[in-house]
């Protein structure tokens, strides 16, 4: 299994099993406080998406390095990213960065 998949595994289970979940939960929640709704609306169909569905939509970032991998959304909307930082095959933080 890729890391690009293994990461966005992690960013979804963060929200279900609590590992993580509050890094995730910062990135989203400040992002819907901050963007404007009608990006909301074009890149999601609402301009309250949940959380999930931002976490499905996201984009890797193009600096993603060999043991991290950095999320964002679509259309360089912001600086922040989620990095899912590894070690070997296994994800061992997600975390808010600029």
């Amino acid at each position: 299994m890729s890391k690009e998949k293994i990461a966005r595994l992690a960013l979804n289970d963060s929200v279900v099993t609590g590992r993580f979940k509050e890094n995730v939960l910062l990135f989203v929640e400040h992002h819907l406080e901050e963007v404007e709704p009608e990006y909301w609306q074009k890149h999601f169909g609402s301009t309250q998406p949940t959380v999930m569905e931002v976490i499905e939509k996201l984009v890797l970032h193009e600096n993603s390095e060999d043991n991290s991998l950095d999320f964002t959304l679509p259309d360089d909307t912001t600086q922040y990213v989620l990095c899912v930082t590894f070690e070997e095959d296994k994800v061992v933080d997600i975390s808010m960065e600029s």
